[in-house]
């Protein structure tokens, strides 16, 4: 075996290797999160994207200076490792693009929601607190001031 075919075997375990836990992300740990969590975790799974793109360069490279029956051979490895790649690539855009957990404006919109609930509740207690003195301004008006009653 060359040297040349020992280095693309390298690339290759580094590939595997970062595609699994792309993998990982996109599958079970991007899906768990939510708000700030979940786009810094989307943003280290691009970084990894972008190095996994970069070592099939390196694989593309040594491919070139290998002897044509293995370029052949390993060409066809490659064509598979770019299809793994734009599979994660679109997978990824699908699992940030899901919102499984609430988003910061979700938040903030529910956030809203109950402040004018408790709004309106407060202004119905307010209402009827209101209502109730005036029944009992009224009744206290209609009582005769010398009949005693409230006065012993």
């Amino acid at each position: 075996m060359s040297v040349a075919s020992e280095l693309f075997e390298s690339y290759e375990h580094d590939f595997n290797q970062i595609s699994q836990s792309i993998s990982a992300k996109i599958n079970s740990t991007i899906p768990s999160q939510s708000g700030e969590k979940r786009k810094v975790t989307v943003r280290a799974t691009e970084r990894e994207i972008d190095e996994a793109d970069e070592i099939i360069g390196q694989m593309e490279m040594e491919v070139l200076n290998l002897q044509p029956s293995t370029r052949t051979r390993l060409q066809a490895k490659m064509r598979n490792y770019k299809s793994t790649l734009e599979k994660l690539k679109r997978d990824l855009k699908k699992a940030s693009a899901n919102d499984s957990g609430p988003t910061d404006r979700d938040e903030l919109l529910n956030g809203t929601e109950r402040l004018a609930d408790s709004s309106r509740r407060l202004q119905e207690s307010h209402r009827i607190a209101l209502e109730t003195e005036t029944i009992g301004a009224n009744v206290l008006d209609d009582i005769p001031h010398g009949s005693g009653f409230l006065y012993r």
